[in-house]
């Protein structure tokens, strides 16, 4: 069973962890069901959402910018992550 966490920089710039889920597959629909829950929880995200970093599954990319299709963001896939890490 695949396991998701969320994590958001604070304001002292440092990662936290403000979620887990375990979902019972890695469809498009799962995790439109826990992103939605995250904003349905998190109102105030849609002005801080700036960066998502993801690995290169595309059910990931798809749920996000379309549960996200109304922020403002970027979905970043972990490699470009990691060759650019002073970019992001």
């Amino acid at each position: 069973m695949p396991l998701y966490s969320l994590h958001v920089v604070d304001g002292e710039g440092k990662g936290q962890a403000v979620a887990y889920t375990i979902v019972r597959d890695e469809t498009e629909q799962s995790l439109a069901t826990v992103l939605t829950a995250f904003k349905d929880n998190n109102p105030e995200s849609k002005e801080a959402l700036c960066i998502v970093v993801v690995d290169k599954d595309c059910a990931e990319i798809n749920s996000i910018n379309t549960e996200f299709a109304d922020y403002k963001h970027s979905a970043v896939q972990d490699a470009c992550a990691r060759c650019f890490p002073a970019i992001i």
